[in-house]
């Protein structure tokens, strides 16, 4: 499969995960209302929107990396590059295993779409060419 190709369906998926999670900002106390029963005080809400800017900000931004990356020269870079994804997926993954056993889990599509990027990184970083 061609490195071009990958970087392309990583970088549609953080950045489709980071615009899911613009649209939570909009109505955030409609969001919260699933786990937080009563009113949210205003500084516990600016906190939560707070982290989720920073969230939102790292996926778009983890999404423009890969796909600056399309542009790779070398297959030995591009393999380098995935197997640091892979690396980053496992992170994240660890995190939302945590989450559903001790907190509260991140919803499932995003969990999918994470591990779909694992697969398709740690696929790539053993066969991708870059053309």
């Amino acid at each position: 499969m061609k490195a071009k190709t990958i970087f392309s369906v990583l970088a549609a998926i953080h950045i489709v995960i980071g615009l899911a999670l613009i649209g939570m900002t909009m109505n955030a106390e409609e969001a919260l209302k699933q786990w937080i029963s009563g009113p949210v005080d205003p500084d516990v809400m600016t906190l939560i929107l707070g982290q989720l800017r920073v969230v939102i900000c790292h996926s778009v931004g983890a999404g423009l990396i890969m796909w600056m990356a399309r542009g790779m020269g070398s297959t030995e870079d591009a393999r380098r590059i995935l197997r640091g994804y892979c690396l980053f997926c496992g992170l994240v993954l660890l995190n939302a295993g945590y989450g559903a056993l001790f907190a509260t889990a991140p919803p499932i599509p995003v969990i999918i779409m994470y591990i779909v990027g694992f697969g398709l990184a740690a696929y790539g970083s053993a066969r991708c060419e870059v053309a």
